[in-house]
């Protein structure tokens, strides 16, 4: 039933989206920073909605997701900003989106938690993409106005996001290693 919620929600979402960026198009016509969010948001929901309603998940190669040194402490992630971003995503409707990725408190749902995170951090990178794609043909075709506020809000939609599973899994990864190597001793 919360899946059908969230569905629900980002439908309500996407046709105000889509609405205001009609009106705004009207009004500013299409190289408008409005236009560049609704944008943004229409190729995020349909991933988002794709990938709930038809259970895809997109594993990239372990290495991808490996933790790298830098990542390890978290201060990079934090110096750019993403305990900031936490907040901000905690704190407002946008919480309301994602409402899988939290800890239910047994061990089994650290795993289970850190599934989730991968398979967000991996839709994110793969709208990322596609925004990139679409980014390039905009610098191409002239619109530089547009391409960049399609940037802006491709970093915010999807880079931060990015950022904070990763930064969120490094602070799990030592847990998780001691469950592991616990398991591997028991057994």
């Amino acid at each position: 039933m919360q899946r059908v919620g969230q569905i629900i929600l980002f439908i309500l979402i996407t046709a105000l989206t889509v609405f205001l960026a009609g009106y705004f198009i009207d009004f500013m016509g299409a190289r408008n920073p409005v236009f560049a969010f609704a944008i943004n948001w229409l190729v995020m929901t349909l991933v988002a909605i794709l990938g709930s309603a038809l259970h895809i998940t997109m594993p990239l190669p372990p290495a991808y997701y490996r933790i790298r040194p830098f990542e390890a402490n978290g201060r990079l992630y934090e110096a750019l900003g993403v305990r900031i971003f936490k907040i901000i995503l905690i704190r407002s409707p946008l919480a309301l989106l994602n409402p899988t990725i939290h800890y239910k408190g047994d061990r089994s749902a650290l795993f289970d938690l850190e599934s989730k995170m991968r398979d967000s951090e991996t839709g994110h990178l793969f709208i990322f993409i596609i925004m990139i794609l679409i980014v390039i043909h905009m610098a191409i075709e002239g619109w530089w106005n547009f391409a960049t506020w399609l940037m802006v809000f491709n970093i915010f939609f999807n880079v931060y996001p990015i950022m904070l599973q990763r930064y969120n899994r490094a602070r799990l990864a030592p847990l998780i290693e001691r469950m592991r190597l616990a398991d591997r001793h028991a057994s």
